[in-house]
């Protein structure tokens, strides 16, 4: 789970990218869209009752730049989940069969 720092900005992206922000573009799922594009479907599910939802989440922001870079993007909002174990035990079976299709359908 992404957690804030005391000074606001994302434990991920500091504890890896480090501290300047400027390098965090380049491992934004949402500007990677926008900058890269993407030549297949992607699949996102998203517990609507998570706390990060709109704060850090930020579903809305992927589905944008899919719209805007014309990507396949299948978003799911899940009632009743947040962001544990239990979400992902829930969907995982889902998104393991959709890899594999997807890795199956290559040339």
């Amino acid at each position: 789970m992404l957690r804030k720092t005391r000074a606001g900005d994302l434990k991920a992206f500091t504890g890896y990218p480090g501290e300047d922000k400027s390098q965090w573009r380049i491992y934004d799922p949402t500007h990677l869209l926008e900058d890269k594009g993407y030549n297949g479907t992607i699949l996102v599910h998203q517990g609507k009752d998570d706390q990060a939802l709109t704060t850090q989440l930020k579903p809305d922001r992927i589905e944008a730049a899919a719209t805007k870079s014309s990507i396949d993007l299948k978003l799911t909002l899940c009632e009743g989940y947040g962001h544990s174990y239990y979400f992902v035990a829930s969907f995982i079976d889902e998104h393991l069969h959709f890899h594999n299709v997807q890795l199956e359908a290559r040339p």
